[in-house]
């Protein structure tokens, strides 16, 4: 009798006290494991590649495939179509695709275009800083791409020289057979006086 209590004695001194979810947990509890297993993970330092590595381009307008530039030109009209296409060659190139002819430079703005009606639901847009009580003009939008010594002449219809000091403001056809002819611009050919070669 007093075998068997022994033996039932040092049988309830190994066993658990919770079932384990394991078989290894047998051992470790056996074994009076006091903390959990540590995993090391290695640390990777950062290759001498990876930190020369150049970095990625960022996506810009001008890095877009043609195909989204000639959508974009295509959304645009006449006037907005020619000052996207004069802020780059790229961009030229393909606002040239569309346009075979020259728009002409009193070319007006034929209203909002399909890109601005998008924006509406934001609010109301902006008008145009180069409006008046008239419609835009071409040569409104790009006279800031111009060196300041040259100005629009709207009977010629191309940027020149200034006018003279004194002149009228507006520009005129000063001469009806000669209708391309403006009274504003026209400097009439002066002949310098000829210096005889014994007077120098």
């Amino acid at each position: 009798m007093a075998t068997a209590q022994v033996l039932t004695t040092t049988h309830a001194m190994h066993t658990p006290a919770v079932d384990p979810l394991y078989p290894s947990a047998i051992d470790a509890t056996a074994r009076g494991a006091h903390y959990a297993p540590t995993i090391n993970l290695p640390f990777h330092h950062p290759s001498l590649a990876a930190a020369l590595a150049p970095p990625a381009p960022a996506t810009t307008l001008a890095s877009l495939p043609t195909e989204l530039h000639l959508l974009i030109f295509s959304s645009l009209d006449p006037i907005d179509s020619t000052c996207f296409g004069l802020t780059s060659r790229h961009f030229y190139t393909a606002y040239r695709t569309l346009h075979r002819s020259r728009v002409p430079l009193n070319q007006r703005r034929r209203g909002p275009n399909t890109l601005e009606m998008a924006w509406e639901v934001l609010g109301p847009v902006t008008p145009c800083r180069y409006c008046g009580i008239y419609r835009c003009e071409l040569h409104m939008h790009i006279r800031e791409f111009m060196p300041g010594r040259y100005e629009y002449c709207a009977v010629r219809g191309v940027f020149g020289l200034r006018a003279r000091e004194g002149a009228k403001d507006g520009c005129f056809r000063s001469n009806p057979p000669k209708p391309m002819m403006c009274g504003r611009h026209w400097v009439p050919n002066v002949e310098e006086p000829v210096v005889e070669a014994s007077k120098l």
